[in-house]
């Protein structure tokens, strides 16, 4: 048995929009898009690089709820939190995804110095402040 075949990867046809955006998430880029638009897995030898990561970012990121993988199905995931919560950190958290694909093009350094000083306020342990 291929290692695509244990993701148990499938795809709703009836739902999926085609529009890209499991296999744009990919961290592994595994998933292409086949000759009728649909995405699937491509081969691969191993579990993480150059394979899947398991991280299920396909599922979470699709907008109809077409994908399913490792027999995990959308209509079983937990929803996202609602808007009115009031609460953005657990946005954050159950809406947190990698992403691993990166435009060619600089980072404005206003930007990259917001995130530096951002940083200096993150917890550290025994609040050493060792970075």
């Amino acid at each position: 048995m291929g290692m695509e075949n244990r993701t148990h990867f499938g795809v709703d046809k009836s739902k999926c929009i085609k529009c890209g955006k499991c296999m744009n998430t990919c961290s592994g880029m595994v998933l292409q898009a086949g000759p009728d638009g649909y995405p699937q897995m491509k081969e691969f030898e191993r579990f993480g690089w150059r394979g899947c990561w398991r991280c299920q970012h396909c599922l979470a990121v699709c907008p109809t709820g077409a994908i399913s993988i490792f027999d995990k199905k959308p209509e079983d995931s937990l929803p996202k939190p609602p808007g009115q919560m009031g609460c953005y950190m657990e946005s954050l958290i159950t809406n947190r995804r990698s992403c691993r694909r990166f435009l060619d093009k600089n980072v404005e350094s206003s930007v990259i110095s917001s995130m530096l000083k951002a940083m200096e306020a993150a917890p550290t342990g025994g609040n050493a402040q060792g970075v």
